[in-house]
C-alpha cells in the first residue's frame, strides 16, 4: 500500500498498549489562505483476515476485548496487535479518513475521502505527560513549546465548530444541548485509573491496586471525541454514498427501538449526526 505523507500522532494514557487511532495536520497553500487537511487513521488489523482463516476463528471466539484493573484479554493474539497498533515508528496498515478545513477551523466536507495506506506514527502522546500543558491559551500562545502544539490547536479549533454543529441538530431533534468541556470542576471524576503495583513489602508476590481519579472533558478529550465522532459520521456518508452495508448505530424517536445498530444507514438524534457507522 502507498506510504502517507502525514506527521501522525496518538492520544492515550499511559495504560493504552493498543493504539487503535491517530490523528494528522498538514497544512495547505491556497494563495493568500491556509487550510489544514485533517487525518484521522484507524489502526487495520481487519485488512489481513478473511472469512474463516485462523484469525477470524480466534476473534470469533473471542469476541471482544476483555478489561479489568490490570490486565486485559485482548480480541487478537499479541503477535497481531504487534504488528498492527499505530505505535510510535512504523509504518502501520491503517484506513484513513481525510478532511480539509479553513484557516477558521470550519470543516469542507465536499473534499471527504478514505483510504486504505501505511501510516508512520510520529509519537504517542500519553495524557499524564501533556494534558497539563494544553489549554487555550497554551495554544495561542508562541512562548509555551510542548510536542504537537500547532497541530493541537488546529484540532482544537475545528473540534469546536464540530461540536457546535452537532448541538444545533440536537436542539432541533428536541434534545437539550450538551456544554464543551468540564461543566463543573468540582464535580466527582467521571474517569478511573486502575494500576497494579508491586507493594514495598517483604512478600515479593504483594501488590496494591493504586485508583487514580480524573475529569474528563478536557481540551484533549475533547479533540480525540469530536474527531473520532466525525470519521465514523463520515464513515458513514462514505458507505451510504456508495449503497454499502455497515455497521450504523442509529437513534430516532421514542420508546423500546430508539436506539438500534443495523446495517442500513440512519440518523443519529442524540449525537447530531446524520450518519453514524461504528468504524473506529
Amino acid at each position: 500500500m502507498p506510504i502517507a505523507q502525514v506527521n501522525a500522532f496518538s492520544i492515550d494514557n499511559a495504560s493504552t498498549t493498543e493504539i487503535d487511532d491517530a490523528l494528522s495536520v498538514t497544512e495547505l497553500s491556497n494563495g493568500d489562505e491556509t487550510g489544514y487537511r485533517i487525518g484521522i487513521h484507524i489502526a487495520a488489523p481487519g485488512l489481513v483476515i478473511t472469512k474463516d482463516d485462523a484469525l477470524d476463528q480466534v476473534a470469533r471466539n473471542r469476541m471482544s476485548t476483555v478489561y479489568f484493573p490490570g490486565d486485559k484479554i485482548t480480541m487478537l493474539p499479541d503477535s497481531v496487535i504487534e504488528r498492527f497498533s499505530l505505535d510510535e515508528g512504523g509504518p502501520r496498515p491503517a484506513l484513513s479518513i481525510y478532511v480539509d478545513i479553513d484557516a477558521d477551523g470550519n470543516v469542507q466536507r465536499e473534499s471527504l475521502q478514505m483510504r486504505a495506506e501505511l501510516v508512520s506514527i510520529a509519537a504517542n502522546l500519553r495524557l499524564e505527560n501533556i494534558e497539563h500543558l494544553v489549554s487555550e491559551e497554551s495554544l495561542a500562545s508562541v512562548d509555551m513549546h510542548y510536542p504537537f502544539q500547532k497541530e493541537l490547536a488546529v484540532l482544537w479549533r475545528a473540534a469546536k465548530h464540530l461540536h457546535a454543529g452537532r448541538q444545533k441538530k440536537r436542539v432541533a431533534n428536541g434534545l437539550r444541548g450538551e456544554q464543551l468541556g468540564v461543566s463543573d470542576p468540582n464535580a466527582l471524576a467521571r474517569d478511573f485509573y486502575f494500576q497494579i503495583q508491586e507493594a514495598n513489602q517483604q512478600d515479593s508476590k504483594a501488590q496494591r491496586v493504586e485508583i487514580v481519579p480524573r475529569q474528563r472533558g478536557s481540551i484533549l478529550d475533547t479533540i480525540v471525541a469530536e474527531w473520532m465522532i466525525f470519521c465514523d459520521s463520515a464513515s458513514g456518508q462514505l458507505l451510504a454514498e456508495y449503497g454499502l452495508p455497515g455497521l450504523f448505530r442509529t437513534q430516532k424517536g421514542w420508546g423500546p427501538l430508539r436506539t438500534r445498530m443495523q446495517t442500513t444507514p440512519g440518523p443519529h438524534e442524540g449525537l447530531g449526526l446524520n450518519y453514524y457507522a461504528w468504524c473506529t
